[in-house]
C-alpha cells in the first residue's frame, strides 16, 4: 500500500532535523510503499540543507509552496501526495517508532474510515510558569495536546483530531482543501483549519476513527509559554471562533460585531485591568469563553484568566470585522 507522510515546515530547521532523525528510526511495515513529502513553505533558513542530510536515508521529496500559511502548505501536500492515505504531522514532533505500524493496524481495522488519528503528548523543554498554567488551559495541553481517553474506534462529534497526528484516506477527501481563512500564517497564530476540514468530511458521512496507540510527542516552544504570546493566542482564538461559526452557518454577508459583544468587552476589560468591576456570576460560566475562570487561587491567576477572556472577546470582534472585509477565496 502506498502511504504519504506530509510535513509542512517554515523556518524551523533545527526542529525539523530532530523530527526527520526520529522518522529515520521509525518501523515501516513491509507492505508499505512510503513517500515523505516535506513542504517548504518559503523558508529562508537552511531547511533545504537539512533535507539534503536525509535524502539517502528517507524516501523524501521536497515540495515548495511560496504562498505563506499552513493551510496553503497543507493544500500543496494534498495536491502532490501519491499515496492512498496521507498522514499529516508537524516539523516539531517526535513520532513513536511504532507510529506507522499502529496507523496500519488502524486502517486494517477500519478500511472505510475517512480519517484516523491518535494521541499527541505535549513535550515541554522547560517548565512553564505555574500561574500561566492555571490561567491558560491551552498551555496545559501544549496548544495541540490531545488524548480523548477512550478506546479505539469511531469518534463522535464534537471530538476531533489535530494536525500533528491526523491521517486521511485520499479517496474520501475528494477535492476538499483546507480553508485559507483559518490556518496560521507568519503574521497570525490562526488555528483549527484541520477541525473545520474534518467537520466538512463528517458532514458528507465520513467516519472519523480514534486510534490511541498511534502516538507522538509535540514540542512546545518556550516563546509560547509567555503572557504576551498567550494573550495574542486568545485574541486569535476568539477571531477564529467567529469565522468558523459563520462558515458552519454558510453566512457570507457582512456581520458587524453585535452591541452586546462590545458591552461584554468593556466589562471584561474593567475587571481584568482596572479591578473596578466584578463580572456577574452568569458571565463567569458563559459559553462565550473558552473555559471558566479558575475558582480560588491567587489574585494574579484570576487577573491573568480575566485578561485571557478580554483578548478572546476582542478577537471575536475582529472576527466579525474580518468576515465583513475579507475577499479571500475560502478554498473548500
Amino acid at each position: 500500500m502506498r502511504i504519504t507522510i506530509a510535513i509542512c515546515t517554515f523556518n524551523r530547521s533545527a526542529l525539523l532535523r530532530q523530527c526527520l532523525d526520529q522518522m529515520a528510526r521509525m518501523l515501516v511495515p513491509p507492505e508499505v510503499s512510503l513517500e515523505l513529502l516535506v513542504v517548504n513553505n518559503n523558508c529562508t533558513d537552511d531547511t533545504d540543507a537539512v533535507l539534503e542530510e536525509f535524502a539517502q536515508t528517507l524516501p523524501l521529496r521536497r515540495v515548495f509552496e511560496p504562498a505563506a500559511g499552513l493551510s496553503n502548505a497543507r493544500n500543496a501536500a494534498l495536491a502532490e501526495a501519491t499515496g492512498e492515505y496521507i498522514l499529516f504531522t508537524d516539523d516539531d514532533v517526535l513520532v513513536a517508532e511504532s507510529w506507522l505500524v499502529e496507523f496500519m493496524n488502524g486502517i486494517r481495522r477500519y478500511p472505510h474510515a475517512a480519517a484516523i488519528g491518535g494521541v499527541i503528548e505535549p513535550w515541554f523543554p522547560c517548565e512553564p510558569d505555574p500561574n500561566l498554567l492555571r490561567a491558560f488551559p491551552e498551555l496545559r495541553t501544549g496548544f495541540c495536546g490531545l488524548d480523548h481517553n477512550c478506546p479505539p474506534g469511531p469518534l463522535a462529534p464534537p471530538a476531533t483530531l489535530y494536525g500533528a497526528n491526523m491521517a486521511y484516506r485520499m479517496a474520501a477527501i475528494d477535492g476538499h482543501r483546507f480553508n485559507l481563512l483559518l490556518g496560521p500564517t507568519p503574521d497570525s497564530s490562526g488555528a483549527f483549519d484541520e477541525v473545520e476540514f474534518l467537520e466538512r468530511l463528517r458532514a458528507r458521512g465520513g467516519e472519523v476513527i480514534w486510534w490511541p496507540a498511534m502516538t507522538l510527542r509535540h514540542y512546545v516552544d518556550p516563546s509560547r509559554m509567555t503572557r504576551s504570546y498567550l494573550l495574542r493566542y486568545a485574541l486569535h482564538t476568539g477571531r477564529i471562533s467567529v469565522v468558523m461559526g459563520s462558515l458552519a452557518l454558510a453566512r457570507t454577508e457582512k456581520q458587524p460585531p453585535p452591541r452586546w459583544l462590545w458591552r461584554r468587552c468593556a466589562e471584561t476589560y474593567l475587571a481584568a485591568f482596572l479591578g473596578s468591576y466584578v463580572l456577574p456570576a452568569r458571565l463567569l460560566q458563559s459559553t462565550l469563553f473558552t473555559a471558566p475562570l479558575p475558582s480560588g487561587g491567587s489574585r494574579k491567576v484570576r487577573s491573568l484568566a480575566l485578561q485571557r477572556q478580554y483578548f478572546y472577546i476582542r478577537g471575536m470582534i475582529e472576527g466579525h470585522r474580518q468576515l465583513g472585509a475579507s475577499t479571500k477565496p475560502r478554498a473548500f
